[in-house]
């Protein structure tokens, strides 16, 4: 899905949906295991259509930008890491705060765990 926003924000944004879904996909078999009911595959479907079809370039640069620099392949591990913390908060956040959902982010806290727990596997080849 395209994303709206001027060229340069397009980029940008781009770039970092592109890592913050690598995160998630990495961390989400390993949620949806952990998942104790309904409620929490629920909430776990909530982020990923939030992260996939959020079409404005500017929730991904205001959530995720101030922390999303270029880095090499040594510090990849390290900023995928800290990405999928600033992912959980962010996503908590936004389920605390969406008036359309019961959810409080419980899920969103598993994250970091389950982004630690994957990011080696063959999921990420």
């Amino acid at each position: 899905m395209s994303l709206e926003g001027t060229e340069k924000q397009i980029a940008w944004a781009n770039d970092i949906k592109k890592d913050v879904l690598e995160v998630f996909e990495c961390a989400k078999p390993f949620m949806i295991k952990m998942a104790e009911d309904e409620e929490d595959l629920a909430e776990l479907k909530y982020y990923e259509k939030l992260l996939t079809e959020e079409k404005r370039a500017k929730f991904f640069i205001d959530h995720f930008g101030y922390m999303f620099t270029k880095t090499d392949k040594a510090y990849r591990d390290t900023y995928l890491t800290n990405l999928s913390i600033v992912m959980c908060k962010v996503l908590r956040s936004i389920a605390q705060h969406d008036k359309s959902n019961n959810f409080v982010g419980i899920v969103a806290q598993d994250l970091i765990g389950a982004y630690e727990e994957n990011k080696y596997s063959d999921l990420r080849q």
